[in-house]
C-alpha cells in the first residue's frame, strides 16, 4: 500500500542517518542510495541525495558531492513538474 511504501522509504532515510551517526559511513551511503533507487522523485529521495552530497563533501569527495547535488536538483525539478501536472497548471 501507499502507506507501507512511505513507511519503508522513511525508514531507509532514518537507517542512513543512524549509520552515519554510528560512524558507518559506507553503510549509511548504501541506505541512501537504496532509497534513492527504490523511491525516485519523492521527498525522501530528495533528502537522501542532499544527505549524500553533504557526506561526500565532508569526506573531500567533491565530484561525488556535486553529482549527488545535481541528482537532488533533478529530483526537485521532477517533483515540481508532477505537482503542476496534478494541479492542471502545466
Amino acid at each position: 500500500t501507499r502507506r507501507e511504501e512511505l513507511l519503508l522509504s522513511n525508514s531507509l532515510l532514518r537507517v542512513g542517518r543512524i549509520e552515519i551517526l554510528l560512524g558507518n559511513v559506507e553503510r549509511g551511503l548504501d541506505a541512501y542510495e537504496n532509497l534513492a533507487y527504490r523511491y525516485q522523485n519523492t521527498p525522501d529521495c530528495l533528502a537522501a541525495y542532499i544527505e549524500m552530497s553533504n557526506i561526500y563533501a565532508s569526506l573531500g569527495r567533491k565530484a561525488d558531492a556535486d553529482s549527488a547535488l545535481r541528482q537532488a536538483i533533478f529530483v526537485l525539478d521532477r517533483m515540481e513538474d508532477a505537482l503542476f501536472a496534478e494541479s492542471g497548471r502545466e
